[in-house]
């Protein structure tokens, strides 16, 4: 029994075409694991970038811990009415060198503006100190006061600005506070 030599040919090109197929669809599934290799690490690395940039990456180890541990265990639900019986709703407008933020508080009795991370506003300049100034709430009445004598606040009014001291001035919608080069513009929202 003797085969024509075509036969051999035909057998061999096929055998050729089979292996480049089979290599053809192991590369591609190998360039497929590379691409989302790449992609997954492109995330993860934009991800982390992004984390650093949104948190204070000047904080110690131990505030940032301080932070996590911050997160309530319980909360607890009440009646609209009995939880805006004594708060003061604000918007705070803090506009700094970079960026702009908008913030709304319920204030029950204070909150504090500075550098510190413990305050409710978090003023990302260099020469703030701890804590600047704070919001109080008193008797359903809004007053600002400076919070360290070696702070350096300001009050504007009507185009008048006033240098907070320790007395605290009654706040209207529209007052502004400036803290080194940021600017806080305070809004009292009737709720």
């Amino acid at each position: 029994m003797n085969i024509p030599w075509e036969i051999w040919v035909i057998a061999a090109e096929s055998i050729v075409i089979v292996l480049l197929l089979v290599w053809l669809i192991v590369a591609s599934a190998k360039q497929k694991n590379k691409n989302e290799i790449r992609a997954h690490v492109a995330e993860q690395s934009r991800d982390d970038r992004l984390r650093t940039a949104l948190g204070n990456t000047y904080a110690t180890e131990e505030i940032r811990d301080t932070a996590a541990r911050n997160v309530p265990f319980q909360v607890d639900y009440h009646d609209a009415a009995e939880n805006t019986k004594n708060r003061i709703s604000v918007q705070l407008i803090v506009s700094g060198p970079l960026s702009t933020q908008k913030y709304i508080y319920n204030i029950h009795d204070l909150i504090r503006i500075g550098a510190d991370m413990q305050n409710e506003v978090v003023l990302k300049e260099t020469q703030s100190v701890s804590c600047d100034v704070q919001l109080i709430n008193d008797q359903q009445e809004l007053y600002v006061k400076k919070a360290m004598a070696n702070s350096q606040a300001y009050f504007t009014r009507d185009q008048k600005r006033y240098r907070l001291d320790e007395k605290m001035l009654k706040v209207r919608s529209g007052d502004m506070l400036v803290v080194g080069k940021t600017s806080i513009e305070i809004q009292i929202v009737n709720m």
